[in-house]
């Protein structure tokens, strides 16, 4: 968004629904973050793209994780790998755990829709809404000023000036219901427009005038 851009209208109510609808998943999702950390492993706002999406960066981590540990535990290299292996399986179990409850809060593939895995911001192992998504949410439920919309409103505003002017005709006319309507509506009226959008002007209507 140019800082230069007038602002023609913001969606408030879809903004707020939005907002209060990823905010509603921070406790979950915390609790999943707090529950794979207890593991040794740490989670990053860019690791819950990759984990929703199937990615490996958290199985990376793990494998880096029973590496370290078998190293630590013990100095003979058959233990070593003995330890390695049965710790990676166990952290890999923990990952793909991990990754079918981040999928099941985040409403991945549910018929309510995915909620947006940038939306959250993980820092100090803290959950919350990012700042920068809200920002672009912002933005994208705004609708900017341009040359071809300021003159849809120029123009809209006009139909709507010349409505209301023939209205207040109308209404100083006793035979008439309105001076603008819908063809059909059994009410009398100066101009009409039918199921088809087609502007009538009824000249005959002007002899009760």
């Amino acid at each position: 968004m140019d800082s230069n851009e007038k602002e023609i209208r913001f969606n408030q109510t879809e903004y707020d629904r939005i907002i209060n609808r990823h905010g509603n998943a921070i406790n979950a999702l915390q609790k999943q973050i707090q529950n794979i950390q207890l593991n040794g492993l740490a989670v990053t706002s860019e690791d819950l793209f990759d984990v929703v999406n199937h990615g490996n960066r958290l199985y990376e981590q793990a494998e880096k994780l029973a590496r370290t540990e078998a190293q630590r535990v013990h100095r003979i290299p058959a233990a070593q790998d003995a330890f390695f292996f049965e710790t990676l399986s166990a952290l890999s179990g923990v990952v793909t755990n991990f990754r079918n409850e981040l999928r099941r809060v985040l409403l991945v593939d549910s018929q309510f829709g995915s909620l947006e895995t940038d939306a959250f911001e993980i820092k100090t192992a803290s959950v919350s809404l990012s700042k920068q998504w809200k920002e672009r949410l912002r933005d994208r439920l705004t609708t900017y000023e341009t040359p071809d919309r300021e003159e849809a409103l120029r123009l809209a505003n006009n139909l709507k000036a010349a409505i209301d002017e023939i209205n207040l005709w109308a209404s100083k006319n006793p035979a008439f219901k309105a001076g603008f309507g819908v063809s059909g509506s059994g009410f009398r009226t100066l101009c009409t427009i039918n199921k088809d959008w087609e502007f009538r002007i009824n000249i005959e209507e002007l002899e009760n005038v």
